[in-house]
């Protein structure tokens, strides 16, 4: 299987994902039961009722956990199928709150101001020379003062000077960029507010950072 990035994808990198969500009829690694420690962090920062955005939302499951708490939820992901199922799960919990739509991340517009976007498990599929188009679109999305929360594989041990790619078991390339190269990528319309370690993976078998970006008022 041929790797790709996830964000502004080719043709080949769509077909990929793709074929993931709409072949993969069990859960895949990132989707998890209970809404991530992590998530409901940041969500607590901007309280009930906020407007959210779940940037790589997959099928949804993050996106109507925080509906559940109070939350206005916007989801995006380019992958169709994980959008038409995201919805189906949407309508089949009776969702009010909580939209779904195909987009891709750098070229998504909207007029709306999010008071928190976040990334759970994106950052690190994005190539190094498409991160700062990633990172202004991110700027884009928030009102002033509007949070932004990431969580994303840690560096590599063997080599932690520069950003380390593998490809994953099914098929997507995986940075790893360390705590430094993190904080630079959104070091121009942010302040970093909060970070600690975190733990990605069906068993948290991987090391990851968490961290919690302010945009400038």
């Amino acid at each position: 299987m041929e790797p790709y990035s996830a964000a502004h994808p080719s043709n080949d990198a769509l077909r990929h994902w793709e074929g993931l969500y709409r072949d993969t009829k069990g859960p895949l690694p990132w989707e998890i039961d209970q809404l991530p420690e992590d998530i409901g962090k940041w969500a607590a920062l901007v309280g009930p009722g906020s407007s959210v955005i779940d940037l790589g939302c997959g099928r949804g499951g993050h996106a109507l956990a925080l509906e559940k708490l109070g939350h206005v939820v916007t989801g995006i992901d380019f992958s169709a199928s994980a959008i038409e199922e995201a919805r189906r799960r949407a309508g089949q919990a009776g969702s009010k709150n909580a939209s779904f739509e195909v987009a891709d991340i750098l070229t998504y517009r909207t007029s709306r101001d999010f008071g928190l976007a976040f990334d759970y498990s994106v950052l690190h599929h994005i190539s190094d020379d498409r991160i700062g188009a990633y990172a202004l679109a991110v700027e884009r999305l928030l009102g002033g003062g509007g949070v932004f929360g990431v969580v994303c594989y840690a560096e590599a041990l063997e080599d932690c000077g520069r950003s380390v790619a593998r490809v994953g078991a099914l098929g997507n390339v995986i940075f790893h960029r360390s705590y430094e190269q993190v904080c630079a990528i959104f070091s121009v319309g942010f302040r970093l507010v909060q970070y600690g370690s975190s733990r990605l993976g069906p068993r948290k078998q991987h090391a990851a950072h968490s961290f919690t970006f302010r945009k400038h008022e």
